[in-house]
């Protein structure tokens, strides 16, 4: 008991202790510190990105019309054009290529050509 009440009587082995502890502690600081930004720059944008996908595959699971058709209905609701690009205008009430949007009069067919009169 009294060698080590010597020892903690020694400024310079105390010190030595100290830092050593510091050392220790600011290493498991730094690994900390590794894994968080590994979470936020790996870990995180992989499960939003399998969550979007499930997502997706899931609304193609459960539609009416084959995946290509489907594919083509979603990206036929920007505008008119994009949806006779796709070749889906014009479209009737329930068909892939209509969107409530496209149709200008609620008459149940979207994209419909423009007759002058």
């Amino acid at each position: 008991m009294a060698v080590r009440l010597f020892k903690d009587r020694d400024p310079d082995l105390r010190l030595k202790r100290i830092q050593r502890r510091f050392r220790a502690i600011r290493s498991h600081a730094d690994r900390a510190a590794k894994m968080r930004r590994f979470y936020q720059r790996f870990v995180k944008p992989l499960l939003f990105g399998l969550l979007i996908g499930g997502a997706v595959l899931l609304a193609f699971q459960f539609s009416p019309w084959p995946m290509g058709t489907t594919i083509r209905h979603y990206l036929s609701r920007s505008n008119c054009d994009t949806a006779r690009a796709m070749g889906l205008a014009p479209a009737l009430r329930g068909e892939p290529g209509y969107w409530q949007k496209l149709d200008r009069d609620n008459d149940g067919i979207a994209c419909e050509p423009f007759h002058p009169f």
